[in-house]
C-alpha cells in the first residue's frame, strides 16, 4: 500500500510539473525560482517494523542544482528527521528524506502527526503542491503480536442476552487480560467462543475508553463483530458508544460498563448497557 501511494504521489507531481506550460502559456508562474514538494504520507506500522519511514521530496523546477532546507514541528524527542537540508542536482527529480524512531517510545494506537515544510515558499494559488506536509505516523500492531497477562477475573452482565433470553444465562464468569506494558485490554470470547473485546483505556480520570484498529464512524460510535449468532437472526454486530457518561472502565474501582447497540443486518435491537465487574 505505502508503495501505491508513494507511486501515485510520484506520477502526479510529474504531471502537475509537466503541466506548468501549455499550449497556451504558463500555467503555474515559479518567477524563475526553484521549488519542491513533499509527497503525500501516512504510516502504520506492526511490531516487526524496522523503526523508520521514507519520505519524498519532489524537485518541480528545471535548472542547475539547488538546496532546500527543511523545518521539523512535533517530533517531539520522538523521532528524527534526516536530512533537514536536501541538495537536488541538475536534472534530478526526488530526493528521500528519513523518519527514525524507537518504537517502545510510541503509544499504542495513537496517531503521530510530525510536519515538514519548506521555509519561504510560497505556490500559486489552486497549485496541488504540498511544501508543507503533514506526516502521521501510527504503531499498529494487529493484537496476536502483542504480550497479554491476566488482570483479573470477575462477572459479566449482558442486558442484550437478558432482553428476551436469547442465551440460558445473561450473567457469566469472565476474565479480562492487559496487554504487557499498554492501557489495553481485552474480554477473551465475550460474545462467541474465540471472538474477544477489545479495548484502551484512553483516559483513567474519566474512564474513558476506545475501540483500536476501528475508525470511529460519523457518531463517534465504534463498530465491532460480536461473534455471536442470534438464533433467528443471524450474526450480530454492535457499536459502542464511548462517551464516558455512558461507557466507561475504572480499573482501580473494578467496574466497567458498555453502552452498545446491537443490531444484525435485518434487525435492530437497540441500545443496551453490559456490565462488568471483579
Amino acid at each position: 500500500m505505502k508503495k501505491i501511494i508513494n507511486i501515485i504521489s510520484a506520477l502526479a507531481l510529474i504531471f502537475l510539473a509537466s503541466s506548468c506550460e501549455s499550449d497556451e502559456g504558463t500555467l503555474f508562474d515559479f518567477g524563475g525560482k526553484d521549488y519542491a514538494s513533499f509527497g503525500a504520507a501516512r504510516f502504520s506500522f506492526s511490531a516487526n517494523a524496522e523503526g523508520k519511514h521514507i519520505v519524498h521530496l519532489y524537485h518541480l523546477s528545471d535548472g542547475p542544482s539547488s538546496t532546500f532546507n527543511i523545518s521539523v514541528e512535533g517530533a517531539d524527542n520522538l523521532f528524527t528527521v534526516s536530512p533537514t537540508q536536501v541538495t537536488f542536482n541538475a536534472g534530478s527529480k526526488q530526493q528521500t528524506i528519513e523518519i527514525s524512531y524507537n518504537r517502545a517510545q510510541l503509544a499504542l494506537y495513537h496517531p503521530y502527526t510530525i510536519t515538514l515544510s519548506i521555509p519561504g515558499q510560497n505556490y500559486v494559488s489552486g497549485a496541488a503542491f504540498f511544501e508543507r506536509q503533514n506526516i502521521v505516523i501510527m504503531y499498529e500492531p494487529a493484537f496476536n503480536e502483542l504480550e497479554w497477562e491476566h488482570f483479573a477475573t470477575g462477572y459479566f452482565e449482558s442486558e442484550f442476552f437478558e432482553r428476551d433470553e436469547i442465551e440460558n444465562t445473561s450473567e457469566w464468569e469472565q476474565t479480562i487480560e492487559k496487554a504487557v506494558g499498554y492501557e489495553l485490554y481485552r474480554l477473551p470470547s465475550l460474545y462467541a467462543d474465540g471472538v474477544d473485546f477489545v479495548f484502551k483505556l484512553e483516559d483513567e480520570t474519566t474512564g474513558e475508553i476506545s475501540i483500536p484498529r476501528v475508525a470511529p464512524d460519523a457518531n463517534g460510535f465504534y463498530r465491532f463483530d460480536t461473534g455471536f449468532v442470534h438464533p433467528q437472526h443471524g450474526s450480530v454486530w454492535a457499536m459502542l458508544d464511548p462517551d464516558p457518561d455512558y461507557s466507561l472502565f475504572l480499573k482501580e474501582e473494578g467496574i466497567a460498563v458498555f453502552d452498545m447497540y446491537f443490531r444484525t443486518s435485518a434487525v435492530a435491537f437497540g441500545w443496551y448497557a453490559e456490565f462488568f465487574s471483579w
